[in-house]
């Protein structure tokens, strides 16, 4: 027997507050920042990109133009799963679509039960139904996605390294070049660390600029002060700036998210 959805709760904040509300006749929902929290902590193949974090920044950063739109969904069988999503609005609210995760990052449903292929084409489904012109980066880390039919699909590759030593055993099978430029760097006074301070963050942020100005125009994504600003200022565990310093002075960085590691975004000063 194929199985069905049998409810749903919706997920948005803008219009319900921080509590979500219920479709009436199964009571209320379950709190909508605790569930997406449990379900992203819960489901090893989560990404930063998954979480009520990410979705949230860029809330503040587009002024509301872009706000959290997430769905928790239960099939008839008793297995649940989250739909983490943002939406935007066009022409007064009149036209909306939807983003599986900001900024075309890793996006699709998350779940602490094992889904089979016919729970994956009832969310598919729901996708189709609920959540009009939709834009879906595949997570490449979830298994299941992969076997299931999308529809009309753009092929793109993503790279990612499955690390599981220590830095010391990683490092002695560099190139002796890299080595070598390792050592240099270190008698040189370079030094790496984390930045803690908000002028760490301002140095990163002229060196990302500094970045774009010789990108030029085949960057395809520009960013400006107030996001790296809201990064620092979030607290967020999850977000983590790594710089390469000489003389107090910064010579590169890269902008971190774990869970699993990513780095979205690497600017370096002039050297």
């Amino acid at each position: 027997m194929p199985y069905t959805l049998t409810w749903l709760f919706v997920f948005d904040e803008s219009v319900v507050g921080a509590a979500g509300v219920g479709v009436p006749g199964h009571g209320p929902a379950p709190d909508c920042r605790s569930r997406c929290d449990e379900d992203h902590v819960g489901v090893p193949h989560a990404t930063f990109f998954h979480s009520r974090d990410w979705a949230e920044v860029w809330q503040r950063y587009t002024r509301g133009r872009v706000e959290p739109a997430a769905w928790s969904l239960s099939f008839s069988d008793g297995l649940t799963a989250l739909l983490p999503a943002s939406r935007t609005r066009w022409r007064g609210g009149l036209t909306r679509n939807y983003l599986s995760s900001p900024t075309d990052t890793y996006g699709g449903w998350l779940s602490t039960d094992e889904l089979t292929a016919e729970h994956c084409k009832l969310l598919v489904a729901h996708m189709r139904t609920h959540m009009p012109n939709l834009s879906l980066r595949i997570n490449p880390f979830d298994p299941s996605m992969a076997q299931v039919k999308f529809g009309v699909v753009a092929h793109d590759e993503t790279h990612a390294l499955w690390i599981k030593e220590d830095m010391e055993v990683i490092e002695k099978r560099f190139s002796k070049g890299h080595r070598g430029a390792i050592r240099v760097a270190r008698k040189s006074g370079v030094t790496v660390s984390l930045a803690t301070e908000l002028e760490q963050w301002k140095a990163y942020y002229s060196a990302y600029v500094d970045s774009l100005r010789r990108w030029g125009p085949r960057t395809s994504s520009r960013y400006t002060w107030p996001l790296f600003d809201d990064f620092y200022r979030s607290g967020s565990p999850r977000i983590r700036l790594w710089i390469a310093e000489r003389d107090d002075e910064l010579l590169a960085g890269a902008l971190m998210f774990l869970r699993p590691v990513a780095c979205w975004l690497v600017a370096r000063g002039r050297l």
